[in-house]
C-alpha cells in the first residue's frame, strides 16, 4: 500500500487564508465564501506565496516514502487561467524538487500535461448546476458562472492527458463519491441516518449503481488498461457527525468498489455480487461496524 498525501492548491484554501489572508486572491471575500462551498484560492503573484507553498510541500513530502503527492488543483473558481497555470506548474516544480511525482484532479490538465501526468477524472455525469437553487444553495451569479464553465470544460481534460501519453485515475462522481446520499430503502432503524448522511448537492446512488460501471468503458477515449492508473473512491464529511456515520457511508459501497478496482470488470452479475456482499455482514457485525443494510441485498 502506498500512501499519497494531498494538499489541495490553489483552491480550497479557506484555512490558509483564515491564518494568512494576505495570500488570498480577489475571489476570497466573505460573500464568495458563504454557503457550503469554499470559493477561495491563493494568489501566485503575492511575494509570500511561493515560500509558503514550498514550506508546506516540503514538510508533507518528507512524511511519506511513496513516489507521489496529490496537489488537488481543483475548483479554483474565479481564478484567472494564466494565474492558475503558473501556480500549478510552480507547485509541480516544488514537489519535483523534493523527489516526488505529482498528480491532480482533472482540472490540473488545463495547466499542461505530459507522459508522466496522472489526472483524477471525477466530473462524470454532472453537467449542470440547475438543481442547486432547488436545494437551497445560494451562490453569487459570477461564482455560479465560473463553476458552470469548469463543468463545460471538463470533457477536454481526459483527451488532453491521454493525447500526451498520460494516465487517468478513475474517480467518477456519480459512482464513487461516498458522501452521496443513499437513495434506496433500508431498515427502519437506519432511516434517520440514511436521511441525514450524504450531501444533498448530489443526486445520490445505490449499492448497485456504485459498482455497476467499468473503468475501461466509462469513456470512449479510454481504450486500454495501460491508460488507467487505478480507481479511487472518495468521501468528504460534511454530513458525518460520528465514526458510526462514517462507517455507514462507506459500507457496503466501498467493498463493491474495491472489487471494481481490483478484481472484476463489468458487466456486473448483481445476483452474484450482492450475495458476496451479504456474506461480509457477519464480519462487519463482529467488528461492531455500522454498515448500511440496503434493501437490495439479502443480508446474512
Amino acid at each position: 500500500m502506498t500512501i499519497v498525501p494531498e494538499i489541495d492548491l490553489p483552491g480550497h484554501c479557506a484555512a490558509v487564508l483564515a491564518a494568512y489572508p494576505e495570500l488570498g486572491s480577489a475571489t476570497s471575500d466573505s460573500e464568495a465564501m458563504a454557503g457550503p462551498m469554499q470559493i477561495v484560492s491563493m494568489d501566485p503573484d503575492n511575494a509570500a506565496t511561493p515560500g509558503f507553498v514550498a514550506d508546506v510541500l516540503a514538510e508533507v513530502t518528507a512524511l511519506t516514502p511513496g513516489d507521489y503527492i496529490h496537489l488537488g488543483a481543483d475548483e479554483a473558481f474565479g481564478m484567472e487561467h494564466d494565474k492558475y497555470v503558473r501556480f500549478v506548474n510552480a507547485a509541480r516544480d516544488i514537489a519535483g524538487a523534493s523527489g516526488k511525482k505529482t498528480l491532480g484532479r482533472q482540472e490540473s490538465a488545463r495547466a499542461g500535461v505530459d507522459a508522466d501526468s496522472i489526472i483524477q477524472y471525477r466530473i462524470h455525469g454532472l453537467t449542470s448546476l440547475d438543481n442547486l437553487s432547488e436545494l437551497g444553495v445560494d451562490l453569487p451569479p459570477d461564482i455560479l458562472a465560473t463553476i458552470q464553465t469548469t463543468l463545460d470544460l471538463a470533457d477536454g481534460d481526459v483527451p488532453a492527458t491521454l493525447g500526451a501519453g498520460g494516465r487517468v485515475l478513475m474517480s467518477p462522481l456519480m459512482h464513487v463519491y461516498l458522501d452521496q446520499p443513499m437513495v434506496e430503502p433500508g431498515p427502519q432503524d437506519q432511516e434517520e441516518r440514511r436521511q441525514r448522511v450524504g450531501l444533498r448537492l448530489y443526486p445520490g446512488n445505490t449499492v448497485r449503481s456504485s459498482l455497476d460501471w467499468d473503468p475501461l468503458t466509462l469513456r470512449d477515449d479510454v481504450t486500454s488498461e495501460e491508460q488507467v492508473a487505478g480507481v479511487e473512491a472518495a468521501i468528504w464529511c460534511e454530513t458525518v457527525t460520528s465514526f458510526a456515520d462514517l462507517q455507514f457511508a462507506l459500507q457496503p459501497r466501498l467493498a463493491g468498489l474495491a472489487e471494481r478496482g481490483w478484481v472484476q470488470r463489468a458487466p456486473v452479475d448483481w445476483d452474484d455480487s450482492s450475495a458476496r456482499l451479504a456474506w461480509r455482514a457477519p464480519a462487519w457485525r463482529a467488528a461492531s461496524w455500522e454498515f448500511f443494510r440496503a434493501g437490495s441485498v439479502d443480508w446474512r
